[in-house]
């Protein structure tokens, strides 16, 4: 459940201390990151920001447009060669970029962290009477680079968020869709890894942000937001992050991690369709989206449950751990979990919902 709140309201104080829960489930020290910037529309009538999440406090999590931003698509990089241009980085965050890097094959790094999930907002922070624009919200489906897409591409993907500019807050989120994403990176792998961003940027599918060598050690963006509007009006941006770490820097605050297999499946699942619910019902918010998507999800696995269940009538063993109705916060019908139920009283409910 905590998993689940980190995805669907990561901001949330119930989100806070969530993990991974599954294999390797090690202890680990678990940190929520945050920041907030200010975004603006640059005089080309266009303004952005990327969203690189990152394990470490010095390396940019945020790419984004000042007033001096003079394109007029959203195609750039973090060099002098683009004017207008700015990052940003989760100070509060305990670790620098060095502590996760190998120092040779036989030295392993200090550090090693895998992302819960992350999130960016906007708000618009101007005037009444200069508010309007539209603005374009995309999460890569496969976490690649949304910098090399072109701003007149985005609206080709069916996971784009398009929206007016008004003074609502909005925003979009992340969180792992690969088992590459979900474990931490293995000391071996990274032995020789160069640059750095294989291991402080696990979300960015192993791209770099642009081509130029300067931006070699900065991850890829998978997530952004590009605004069309009038030139000078601003955005406040925030940025949440939850964050396991493990390794020699990580121990004085080690904590339990969980493993609940089948309840993970259950809200990756559930996750996976928070975009397309996005898409149909704008307005909604996205814990009731994540509620909505976990009621199908366990409606889905009911008829599976029953025979499961039925079959542990039969055996009467009451070593066997029943369902418990953990997801119920969500609405969710019989979530498996350990719980030391007999298993009659698991049947009955797997059967019953």
């Amino acid at each position: 459940m905590k998993y689940a709140t980190a995805i669907a309201d990561p901001w949330s104080s119930e989100a806070e201390g969530a993990c991974i829960p599954r294999h390797p489930s090690r202890n680990s020290m678990k940190v929520r990151g945050f920041g907030r910037f200010k975004m603006t529309i640059g005089t080309g009538g266009v303004g952005f920001a990327y969203l690189i999440p990152n394990v470490s406090n010095d390396t940019a999590s945020i790419v984004y447009s000042t007033s001096a931003y003079a394109g007029t698509d959203a195609n750039v990089n973090i060099q002098s060669t683009t004017t207008g241009v700015t990052v940003g980085n989760l100070s509060s965050l305990p670790f620098g970029y060095t502590t996760f890097q190998p120092v040779d094959k036989y030295t392993p790094a200090t550090n090693a962290g895998r992302i819960v999930s992350c999130a960016l907002s906007w708000q618009y922070t101007g005037t009444v009477s200069d508010m309007g624009g539209v603005c374009y919200a995309l999460v890569h489906p496969d976490h690649s680079n949304t910098n090399n897409i072109g701003t007149n591409k985005i609206g080709a993907f069916a996971e784009t968020q398009v929206t007016r500019v008004d003074n609502k807050r909005n925003w979009i989120g992340l969180s792992s869709i690969d088992d590459t994403e979900t474990n931490y990176p293995l000391p071996v792998d990274n032995a020789s890894v160069t640059p750095i961003m294989e291991v402080v940027c696990p979300y960015s599918n192993g791209d770099i942000f642009s081509s130029l060598a300067g931006d070699a050690n900065l991850g890829g963006a998978p997530a952004c937001i590009w605004i069309q509007g009038k030139a000078g009006i601003t955005f406040q941006i925030e940025i949440v992050t939850h964050i396991e770490y493990i390794g020699a820097g990580a121990q004085y605050a080690l904590t339990p991690t969980h493993s609940d297999a089948v309840g993970f499946e259950i809200v990756s699942n559930a996750s996976a369709r928070l975009p397309s619910k996005a898409q149909s019902n704008p307005t909604a918010s996205r814990p009731s989206l994540m509620q909505a998507a976990l009621r199908e999800v366990g409606n889905e696995l009911r008829p599976v449950a029953a025979v499961v269940g039925s079959s542990l009538l039969r055996i009467g063993s009451s070593a066997i751990a029943g369902a418990a109705m953990g997801a119920a916060k969500y609405g969710m019908p019989g979530l498996f979990t350990g719980a030391s139920l007999g298993a009659a009283q698991g049947a009955l409910r797997l059967t019953n919902g």
